[in-house]
């Protein structure tokens, strides 16, 4: 979500940056333009070389002359404010191409930090899987050593009384075995 959002604000950014480019070409052709119309109005107004030409005479020369004066300060200064707006967008530029990585950086940690969530989730999986083995093996011996007592207690109760002690003690060491394992 955040990544389309930033990837929105990287083409937006692109599209304005082709526009003021665009911008830009336009403004330096009208300044040729315009720097060309001064040198011509120039070469009009100078008396050494049109002494006896008619258009001397042009009282509006000194006007032209000035307007386009006026117009390339002009188109000198749009220049320097769409060049100022392309190196913003440029700085935009750079700020999203970092946003953009550090949130790449931060993906890949997360992905890295899931990966190995899962590795110590299959040990414990694992783990539990053990345990529950462990105990299933542990109650099948403690049923067929009931059952042996039991053979025993009609027979001979010594070996049922040793045999129920025996089991007493494996239970208690599963016990604390079990109890061992969860603290840790």
């Amino acid at each position: 979500m955040i990544r389309e959002y930033i990837n929105e604000l990287v083409l937006e950014n692109e599209e304005k940056l082709k526009k003021l480019e665009q911008q830009l070409k336009e403004l330096m052709l009208d300044l040729d333009c315009s720097q060309k119309w001064l040198d011509n109005l120039q070469s009009e107004a100078d008396l050494d070389t049109n002494i006896f030409s008619p258009r001397v005479m042009d009282p509006d020369l000194k006007n032209k002359t000035e307007n386009v004066k006026n117009d390339i300060n002009k188109t000198d200064q749009e220049i320097e404010y769409v060049r100022s707006f392309i190196e913003t967008h440029l700085a935009k530029k750079q700020e999203y191409e970092r946003m953009l990585a550090e949130l790449n950086e931060i993906s890949e940690n997360v992905s890295g930090d899931q990966n190995r969530g899962r590795s110590e989730q299959e040990k414990e999986e694992t783990s539990t899987q053990g345990k529950t083995g462990q105990m299933t093996g542990f109650l099948a011996d403690l049923y067929k050593r009931t059952d042996l007592c039991l053979s025993f207690l009609y027979d001979d109760r010594t070996k049922c009384k040793n045999e129920l002690k025996a089991m007493r003690s494996a239970i208690r060491n599963m016990a604390e075995s079990m109890n061992a394992d969860q603290i840790s």
